[in-house]
């Protein structure tokens, strides 16, 4: 587990993947085809990650520290995707 963008200044929460560069590969051939469509590319490297939540304010949390301590208990889960659904994320 973890947060973007720290753990001490969580606004996103995240479950890291780790994939051997499928998903990588995947947001690559997407910015190539949504780009002709006027999205944006992405300006960062991907992080492969399933997003849990969004945190408008610190004050959502009681121990932002949580992630430091959770993220070393946290289990593998194994899961093969069949398909990819896009989202576009609306903070307000």
């Amino acid at each position: 587990l973890g947060a973007f963008p720290s753990n001490r200044r969580p606004r996103v929460v995240w479950a890291g993947a780790a994939d051997g560069g499928e998903s990588k590969r995947l947001a690559g051939l997407l910015d190539e085809a949504l780009r002709p469509l006027g999205f944006p590319t992405e300006g960062r490297e991907f992080t492969p990650h399933i997003t849990l939540a969004r945190l408008k304010t610190l004050k959502m949390l009681d121990n932002p520290e949580i992630f430091e301590q959770t993220g070393k208990a946290v289990r593998r889960l194994e899961v093969t995707a069949e398909a990819v659904t896009l989202y576009e994320s609306v903070l307000g």
